[in-house]
């Protein structure tokens, strides 16, 4: 409700005075903003995560370990090894790992027995299957999960008032010296335990349920456990990344997506939306903050057939891509045509001095650009998904096959990547001059630059396409290659709408030809031109 009064109260001043409107203010910015900065410290954890994995790759192996101990259980390769030690950092994770798999029990005074389990422990290290080096990497991977916390506890005592209760670490002593423990994530193992399995697809529904109240990122981490339930707990290292990920998003997005819900359900604000449009709430702005806060745009499915053709769509959809993207040099060269379009947005000068700043020097210009935009730096500066790919590269062992696959997915709009990339710089470099001559502050400056490059050049980002983009994998499939060109018809569509209402259809007729040749014709011309 306060939040709503003070909307209310500043709209006037606050859009006289500033480039950005109320909407942006109060529910753009809050997002974006908090997503971007998300982004910048997901790729310094990964990037830390990486270092870690290449100090220590040499310990991992794909030959599988029995463990007679345990009924002859088998690791299939050393990483699920290390995920079990991983696992025995503190009481809970290592209690619920050995009830989970049957391989350790509770005696009558509520002890556990893990008898079984440390024989195990110990004949591996007579052996040298496991290594000084292999708790060197367990106790750095645990300091890495530690590093996450500060800014989790502090979104979830702004949130909720109060600092979730942490996991107590568990010295361990072995041959090689005593470690402190840890936590990790104890996530059972869907494909063993039906229920866990039944639970993620209930979550995944939920969360992308347009009914679901309050949009959110997840904070199962933070939740009191229940000691008494256990089940095999799973025991693939490279899901680590994917934790990493919903910790981050809990304690950059989450409070913000969280602030804007509680303003979005407010009644006396929705009844003012409903004014305008009475579905804008439910189906555009609801919908926006759950794929902001989940960062997804492929929604499950929730029948079987469904499904079954989302995994037939997903291959498909990727298969295609490769073979109509990779170097694809027409394409790629087509992407230029972009600095046109955003003609739209930035006056041609502007456009012409920016381009002249990146030629006489491009790496100075787009460092410059990635000190002052912190969505550009997250958004152009960022291989996040390499690292990733290079990390479950040693994790996992894939074959030969598979990495170049992977190596192919990764790369499959690299020429578009490196044409595109040129014309964002040369359109930010533009949007920020144009801001800086209109008097703006250098934080509005920065803001205007980012809108344009968003606006006219398109993204791919969960928070940045249009519902029109987002839907199952099946779905999705019919959309392939759409996004540019459904960024150009809502571009074009405001930009009449503006017009239209500004100057009307006469009077703004010449500014009406302007965007039909800058947003339309002559991108379509040099297009065709390039193709021919």
């Amino acid at each position: 409700s306060y939040g709503y009064i003070k909307i209310r109260s500043c709209v006037r001043k606050h859009s006289s005075r500033t480039n950005d409107g109320v909407f942006r203010t109060y529910i753009w910015n809050p997002v974006s903003e908090s997503i971007t900065n998300y982004r910048l410290r997901k790729k310094d954890v990964i990037n830390d995560y990486k270092k870690i994995v290449d100090e220590y790759k040499d310990i991992f192996s794909d030959k599988p370990i029995i463990a007679n101990e345990l009924d002859g259980y088998v690791f299939k390769q050393k990483s699920n090894l290390l995920m079990a030690i991983l696992h025995t950092g503190n009481e809970s994770n290592k209690s619920k790992l050995l009830r989970g798999r049957g391989w350790g029990t509770v005696r009558e005074d509520g002890s556990l027995d893990s008898s079984q389990f440390d024989s195990m422990i110990d004949r591996f290290h007579r052996e040298g299957v496991l290594t000084a080096r292999d708790y060197e990497f367990a106790q750095k991977i645990w300091g890495l999960m530690e590093s996450l916390k500060p800014d989790a506890q502090k979104a979830h005592k702004k949130m909720y008032g109060y600092y979730f209760n942490e996991i107590t670490a568990k010295e361990i002593v072995t041959p090689f010296g005593t470690y402190s423990g840890g936590y990790v994530p104890a996530k059972v193992d869907i494909y063993t335990n039906e229920d866990a399995a039944i639970r993620e697809e209930r979550n995944d529904l939920e969360k992308n349920n347009n009914s679901f109240q309050f949009p959110t990122t997840g904070r199962g981490f933070t939740k009191a456990r229940v000691d008494a339930y256990a089940a095999p707990l799973s025991l693939e290292l490279n899901l680590l990344a994917g934790h990493i990920d919903g910790v981050l998003r809990f304690s950059f997005v989450e409070p913000h997506v969280k602030q804007v819900s509680r303003l979005v359900m407010n009644k006396e604000f929705r009844a003012k939306l409903g004014e305008v449009d009475p579905q804008i709430a439910r189906e555009m702005i609801v919908p926006w903050l759950q794929r902001s806060a989940q960062q997804k745009v492929v929604l499950p499915s929730d029948t079987g057939i469904g499904k079954f053709l989302d995994g037939f769509a997903t291959v498909l959809r990727t298969n295609v891509a490769m073979q109509f993207m990779v170097g694809n040099v027409t394409n790629a060269a087509q992407q230029l045509t972009g600095i046109i379009v955003a003609g739209t947005k930035v006056s041609p000068r502007h456009l012409t001095q920016g381009l002249y700043t990146y030629i006489m020097s491009p790496k100075k210009t787009v460092q410059a650009i990635y000190e002052k935009s912190p969505w550009m730096s997250a958004n152009q500066d960022s291989n996040i998904y390499e690292v990733q790919g290079a990390i479950n590269e040693i994790l996992v062992n894939p074959s030969v096959v598979e990495n170049t696959k992977n190596f192919a997915k990764a790369h499959t709009y690299f020429l578009q990547s490196f044409t595109q990339n040129i014309v964002n710089s040369v359109v930010w470099q533009a949007g920020y001059n144009q801001a800086v001559e209109k008097g703006l502050s250098e934080v509005e400056a920065v803001r205007a630059a980012d809108s344009a490059v968003r606006l006219t050049q398109g993204t791919t980002n969960a928070e940045d396409i249009s519902r029109y983009e987002v839907g199952t994998a099946t779905q999705r499939l019919f959309t392939q290659f759409a996004g540019y060109f459904n960024m150009l018809a809502n571009l074009n569509a405001s930009e009449i709408q503006k017009i239209s209402k500004t100057m009307g259809l006469k009077r703004g007729a010449g500014k009406l030809f302007y965007l039909y040749a800058m947003g339309f014709a002559i991108p379509a011309i040099l297009s065709e031109a390039i193709m021919i």
